[in-house]
């Protein structure tokens, strides 16, 4: 049996229905119906009743796709097609027919421990001297992910500049993991789950009560997708994303914000953040607690928001595609005379800066950089 079948019922309910094909991030550029969600579910469902294989420009089809859950979020039955598009990777991987491009994807992340090209850099002992590294018994452990750790190290060094003036006493973990995420999304479960397993085993260690992490799907990894995993670890401390344990400590007067910054800023609300995990009000009540602080809404917000096309593996499948939905935020948020755009997601920064042209004369500022300008 495979894992896609569990989803038959979905797929036969997205074959012939495209009502939410407006909706679809990847479909809505390309204007490609094996791109919209009715076409991956009557590809699903042609694979499932053994109508085509699951090779070739099939395979390839179920990775066109950036997992935003757009179309499930505007579904009137919430089918979870995002889950049947998962659940055909992972049968693609299995048979060895997923795209070569994915396949050299999840290898650089089983050698490097990265989505990122990482060097000869430890993953958390190059910021030894700005944060506190594999302490003993730290009930808070900061939980860097790939895109703190390797793509954007001024997300990082806010992040620190931010809990260190907090006097929070947390660690880093020196053995610290990619969360499983990205394998995950290109259906290497197995390989997945045993990035999770090492990882639980050093929180363990740690004496972890709180996770606190500047990456959104690294927090919806192990609050909400590891325990479906059947990691039952989870229990054993709570999962906060940076902007809820800041605020947090805001509002308890731990951390004191006493800088205005006189900044008019777009948020851009993350899809793992707002879909997956419904934080959409906290990060914005962050800002409001910085003087001088002014927040737009773009036209899209909170689970209805767009998503930048930094997810799902589609950036390295389909990387041109990827930076045309970072193009359409960026231009709406110039029209609206922002300064910045501001993320709770060190790779929706990452993505939509690499997506920038010459022409752009706003910023993208992960929302630790603008509290740190605060302090």
């Amino acid at each position: 049996m495979s894992h896609l079948d569990d989803f038959i019922k979905v797929t036969r309910g997205c074959r012939f229905c495209p009502m939410c094909r407006h909706a679809c991030t990847i479909g809505s550029i390309t204007c490609n119906e094996l791109n919209m969600p009715r076409g991956k579910g009557l590809l699903g469902y042609a694979v499932t009743e053994e109508l085509i294989p699951l090779e070739g420009s099939t395979a390839k089809a179920f990775y066109e796709c950036c997992q935003c859950g757009l179309c499930e979020e505007w579904c009137s039955t919430h089918y979870n097609l995002p889950g049947a598009i998962l659940a055909a990777r992972a049968d693609a991987v299995e048979k060895g027919s997923q795209p070569e491009v994915v396949k050299e994807t999840a290898q650089r992340v089983l050698e490097n421990n990265s989505l990122y090209e990482t060097g000869d850099q430890s993953r958390t002992g190059q910021f030894a001297e700005k944060a506190p590294v594999g302490l003993e018994m730290a009930s808070v452990v900061l939980f860097m992910g790939c895109g703190a750790a390797y793509a954007d190290h001024a997300s990082a060094d806010a992040t620190f500049q931010v809990l260190n003036q907090s006097e929070v006493g947390y660690t880093l973990l020196t053995d610290e993991k990619c969360c499983g995420a990205p394998l995950y999304s290109l259906g290497y479960q197995k390989e997945a789950l045993a990035l999770a397993q090492a990882n639980f085993e050093s929180l363990r260690q740690a004496g972890c009560k709180a996770l606190v992490s500047p990456c959104p799907e690294c927090v919806k990894s192990f609050k909400i997708d590891h325990p479906q995993w059947g990691l039952e670890e989870t229990r054993g401390f709570e999962v906060f994303h940076i902007s809820e344990f800041v605020l947090n400590l805001v509002d308890k007067g731990t951390l004191k914000l006493t800088k205005p910054v006189d900044m008019l800023v777009a948020y851009h609300d993350n899809c793992h953040m707002s879909r997956g995990l419904g934080i959409c009000d906290q990060p914005r009540d962050l800002l409001k607690r910085v003087q001088g602080m002014q927040v737009a809404e773009l036209e899209y917000i909170h689970s209805h928001s767009h998503c930048c096309g930094a997810g799902g593996g589609i950036q390295f499948v389909n990387p041109e595609t990827a930076k045309t939905a970072s193009r359409k935020i960026i231009e709406e948020a110039q029209s609206l005379g922002v300064a910045a755009i501001v993320t709770a997601s060190v790779n929706c920064k990452h993505h939509m800066q690499s997506a920038m042209v010459p022409e752009d004369t706003i910023e993208v500022l992960h929302i630790m950089e603008v509290v740190a300008k605060a302090l």
